[in-house]
């Protein structure tokens, strides 16, 4: 198996988290195969790899898990959500969206930011200069809509960049 990320390792939980994240597991099977399924029929540029997606399922529920408290029931309600959040509002497909990527360009001149390149904890470094952002021309250009799929968009670009260095998001 070729991944980015190192490969979840189950056995580094106790035993009954292990239990735990197995029946969140068991239980969100066929959530994850049918968005798996729509993030596939996507056609993207960059392709998604199932390999590569089970390793940060398993590392996504881990991270849901640990955010509940490990309570199964919330744990599974909110990933729940979440997928279908992201089906709702195109996250998958976001980074390749060539208007999102225009209105970006625009969103930059009126807000700039950067990626400063990386934490001492390897987490990606993004600095905003609040100074110079233009918020009235920002609210002119843009409906509340937009804003919020371009903050999709950073959150995206950020984990992309962690991915990249072969370390999960925790």
């Amino acid at each position: 198996m070729t991944t980015s990320s190192p490969l979840f390792d189950i056995n580094a939980l106790d035993a009954e988290h292990q239990q735990k994240f197995q029946t969140v597991y068991n239980e969100l099977k066929s959530n994850h195969e049918s968005y798996l399924q729509y993030k596939l029929n996507l056609q993207l540029k960059n392709k998604v790899n199932t390999e590569e997606e089970e390793n940060e399922w398993c590392y996504e529920l881990h991270r849901f898990l640990c955010a509940r408290k490990w309570n199964v029931t919330h744990t599974i309600k909110s990933i729940r959500e979440m997928i279908q959040w992201r089906i709702d509002n195109h996250v998958d497909s976001i980074l390749e969206h060539e208007p999102m990527i225009l209105r970006m360009d625009i969103m930059r001149k009126m807000a700039p930011s950067a990626h400063h390149g990386y934490t001492r904890a390897d987490r990606p470094l993004y600095m905003e200069k609040s100074g110079l952002i233009h918020v009235d021309k920002l609210l002119n250009q843009f409906t509340s809509e937009e804003m919020i799929q371009c903050h999709i968009y950073w959150l995206d670009v950020f984990k992309q960049k962690k991915l990249k260095i072969f370390k999960p998001i925790d």
